[in-house]
Protein backbone atom coordinates (compact mmCIF):
# COMPACT_ATOMS: atom_id res chain seq x y z
CA UNK A 1 0.00 0.00 0.00
CA UNK A 2 2.28 2.54 0.78
CA UNK A 3 4.82 1.68 -2.42
CA UNK A 4 2.13 2.52 -4.25
CA UNK A 5 1.31 5.93 -2.61
CA UNK A 6 5.08 6.72 -2.83
CA UNK A 7 5.08 5.59 -6.69
CA UNK A 8 1.67 7.65 -7.13
CA UNK A 9 3.29 10.59 -5.18
CA UNK A 10 6.31 9.97 -7.77
CA UNK A 11 4.37 10.47 -10.51
CA UNK A 12 2.71 13.37 -9.68
CA UNK A 13 5.49 14.97 -8.81
CA UNK A 14 7.17 14.26 -12.20
CA UNK A 15 3.73 15.44 -14.20
CA UNK A 16 3.84 18.86 -11.97
CA UNK A 17 7.83 19.49 -12.49
CA UNK A 18 7.01 18.84 -16.31
CA UNK A 19 4.38 21.20 -16.11
CA UNK A 20 6.17 23.78 -14.13
CA UNK A 21 9.02 23.77 -16.96
CA UNK A 22 6.50 24.07 -19.28
CA UNK A 23 5.08 27.06 -17.56
CA UNK A 24 8.81 28.54 -17.51
CA UNK A 25 9.10 27.97 -21.33
CA UNK A 26 5.98 30.08 -21.76
CA UNK A 27 6.65 32.80 -19.31
CA UNK A 28 10.24 33.43 -21.33
CA UNK A 29 8.70 33.33 -24.88
CA UNK A 30 5.64 35.59 -22.90
CA UNK A 31 8.95 38.09 -22.06
CA UNK A 32 10.65 38.03 -25.61
CA UNK A 33 7.70 38.78 -26.90
CA UNK A 34 7.22 41.72 -24.48
CA UNK A 35 10.98 43.07 -25.38
CA UNK A 36 10.10 43.00 -29.14
CA UNK A 37 6.90 45.04 -28.63
CA UNK A 38 8.76 47.29 -26.12
CA UNK A 39 11.79 47.36 -29.03
CA UNK A 40 9.31 47.86 -31.82
CA UNK A 41 7.51 50.78 -30.23
CA UNK A 42 10.74 52.37 -29.17
CA UNK A 43 11.90 52.82 -32.65
CA UNK A 44 9.23 54.07 -33.53
CA UNK A 45 8.54 56.85 -31.16
CA UNK A 46 12.30 57.32 -31.95
CA UNK A 47 11.56 58.02 -35.78
CA UNK A 48 8.58 60.36 -35.24
CA UNK A 49 10.97 62.20 -33.24
CA UNK A 50 13.77 62.24 -35.54
CA UNK A 51 13.01 61.19 -39.19
CA UNK A 52 16.73 60.74 -40.30
CA UNK A 53 17.82 58.42 -37.58
CA UNK A 54 19.12 54.64 -38.71
CA UNK A 55 18.19 51.79 -36.40
CA UNK A 56 22.03 51.93 -36.41
CA UNK A 57 22.13 55.01 -34.32
CA UNK A 58 18.92 53.97 -32.27
CA UNK A 59 20.97 50.54 -31.14
CA UNK A 60 24.00 52.72 -30.36
CA UNK A 61 22.72 55.30 -28.21
CA UNK A 62 20.95 52.42 -26.53
CA UNK A 63 24.09 50.57 -25.84
CA UNK A 64 25.40 54.18 -24.74
CA UNK A 65 22.76 54.54 -22.05
CA UNK A 66 22.96 51.16 -21.09
CA UNK A 67 27.10 51.66 -20.49
CA UNK A 68 26.58 54.51 -18.76
CA UNK A 69 23.79 53.08 -16.30
CA UNK A 70 25.94 50.37 -15.62
CA UNK A 71 28.79 52.57 -15.22
CA UNK A 72 27.05 54.71 -12.20
CA UNK A 73 25.71 51.53 -10.92
CA UNK A 74 29.48 50.04 -10.58
CA UNK A 75 30.35 53.41 -9.26
CA UNK A 76 27.52 53.35 -6.46
CA UNK A 77 28.36 49.91 -5.15
CA UNK A 78 32.04 50.96 -4.89
CA UNK A 79 30.90 54.04 -2.90
CA UNK A 80 29.19 51.59 -0.62
CA UNK A 81 31.60 49.24 -0.09
CA UNK A 82 34.17 51.54 1.15
CA UNK A 83 32.08 53.61 3.14
CA UNK A 84 31.11 49.98 4.78
CA UNK A 85 35.11 49.51 5.41
CA UNK A 86 35.36 53.00 6.70
CA UNK A 87 32.51 52.38 9.05
CA UNK A 88 33.90 49.22 9.86
CA UNK A 89 37.51 50.01 10.60
CA UNK A 90 36.63 53.38 12.65
CA UNK A 91 32.84 52.23 13.78
CA UNK A 92 31.16 55.68 15.41
CA UNK A 93 29.66 55.09 18.78
CA UNK A 94 26.56 57.78 19.01
CA UNK A 95 25.55 56.30 22.76
CA UNK A 96 26.65 58.21 25.74
CA UNK A 97 28.35 55.71 27.77
CA UNK A 98 29.53 57.73 30.71
CA UNK A 99 28.81 57.45 34.16
CA UNK A 100 27.67 60.72 35.90
CA UNK A 101 28.53 60.42 39.55
CA UNK A 102 25.59 61.95 41.57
Amino acid sequence: MAKNNIEKLEKDLAATLAKAESIKVKMAEAKEKNQKEIGKLFSQIQFKKNKNISYEEIILDLKTELGLIKEEEKEKRKLAQKEKENNFENPQFTEDLSVENG
